[in-house]
């Protein structure tokens, strides 16, 4: 599955795998978005695909429905919320690994506590399964801790305005993954690893959308001294906007000059006023 990376959250990396709950404001769009659909398209032979993704937002600003479709293959994502806009039910459907569905449960302050994630599989032979996971929150409802009943567990680590700052699994913790942001609170660089590290950086235009991606890590040739660059860089051009702010065409230029090939992205926008 091709899915790219064009507006980036502005915090909440490690409470939305958490929670899964995703608002239309975090995925960096304008004013009250009702329905956002993107085709993400490549010519290149050597590239071709076209994948669809269509977004559905209630009132509030909370993702309800999302699918996504690459050639025959479908993924569909379901999100149901409580009166006070706490996501208590979330299904995945998979097109042919079967639907992975969780259970949401809040404390008495309203900060998630656990869930219960289900896996109901396609093939008889492998059977279903269920996983308990424990959180813990801090006084703003922030994880600082999700625990499963395997002893698998992720720890969190936040700034003072509430942006996740370190993330660290207990099964690779020399992966502890680190968040750097520029002066306007987006996203500029994640950091996997310490010694041994991998960075991908991100900067924007003056309207906060995504102009660039790139990739670093620690190697260094003999005498080489600065960033050495790996893995697929990524340019973003924006040719067309729409009446709110939000851009509608774009093309992205993978590799360095000359490019190894470029994709383009068309996206629609349906508002609620």
């Amino acid at each position: 599955m091709i899915i790219s990376l064009l507006s980036l959250p502005m915090i909440g990396w490690g409470q939305s795998e958490v929670t899964r709950r995703v608002s239309a404001s975090e995925m960096g769009y304008k004013g009250r978005v009702k329905m956002v659909q993107s085709t993400e398209y490549c010519r290149d032979s050597a590239h071709r695909y076209f994948v669809t993704t269509a977004e559905a937002y209630n009132e509030a600003g909370l993702r309800t429905d999302m699918s996504t479709i690459e050639d025959i293959y479908q993924t569909s994502y379901h999100y149901e919320y409580d009166g006070t806009g706490q996501l208590v039910y979330y299904i995945a459907t998979y097109a042919e690994d079967g639907k992975d569905s969780i259970v949401f449960h809040y404390g008495k302050e309203g900060c998630l506590s656990g869930y219960e994630e289900y896996f109901l599989s396609y093939d008889p032979t492998e059977g279903n399964s269920v996983t308990n996971f424990l959180v813990a929150c801090d006084d703003q409802c922030r994880p600082l801790m999700a625990a499963s009943v395997w002893e698998d567990t992720t720890w969190y680590e936040y700034d003072t305005q509430g942006r996740l700052l370190k993330k660290t699994q207990s099964w690779q913790p020399d992966k502890a993954q680190t968040y750097d942001y520029n002066r306007h609170g987006r996203l500029a660089r994640i950091r996997t690893g310490d010694k041994h590290y991998e960075d991908t950086h991100y900067r924007y235009d003056a309207n906060h959308d995504t102009i660039e991606v790139w990739h670093t890590n620690w190697e260094h040739w003999e005498g080489e001294t600065g960033g050495h660059e790996i893995g697929k860089h990524k340019y973003y051009t924006y040719t067309a906007y729409d009446d709110h702010g939000n851009w509608t065409k774009a093309s992205v230029a993978v590799g360095k000059n000359p490019w190894k090939y470029i994709y383009f992205v068309v996206r629609t926008f349906e508002y609620y006023e």
